[in-house]
């Protein structure tokens, strides 16, 4: 499944993008992940780029920092329909900003974007 949150507004003063990803086949999956931010011209730009195999029956977590970025997006892709994805943005205390995108709300795409 590849997949995308598309474009988030960070308005609630989100300083860090948190990655929830479970494993729950019973063989070792890969997750790859690409985060963007947007510049004042609405250009996309490549901020980071992950791949890691999650263990069978596993959760790993990954952190992005996006303070004072208006505007983000994350594509994901894995290996398995049983590996499930959820994204929020937190603030300074760790409260939950104001996006929280879950695996069932990922945009389908045909193919993550190239980060030169």
């Amino acid at each position: 499944m590849i997949g995308t949150t598309g474009v988030l507004l960070n308005n609630q003063g989100g300083v860090n993008l948190i990655l929830t990803i479970t494993n729950d086949s019973f063989s070792p999956q890969v997750f790859e992940g690409e985060l963007f931010f947007f510049d004042s011209s609405g250009n996309k730009v490549g901020a980071a780029h992950s791949v890691l195999s999650v263990p069978a029956q596993r959760f790993v977590g990954l952190q992005f920092d996006i303070t004072g970025q208006v505007f983000y997006e994350l594509q994901v892709s894995v290996s398995s329909t049983d590996v499930v994805v959820n994204t929020f943005s937190v603030n300074a205390s760790g409260s939950i900003a104001a996006q929280r995108v879950l695996n069932t709300e990922l945009s389908p795409i045909s193919a993550l974007t190239p980060i030169p």
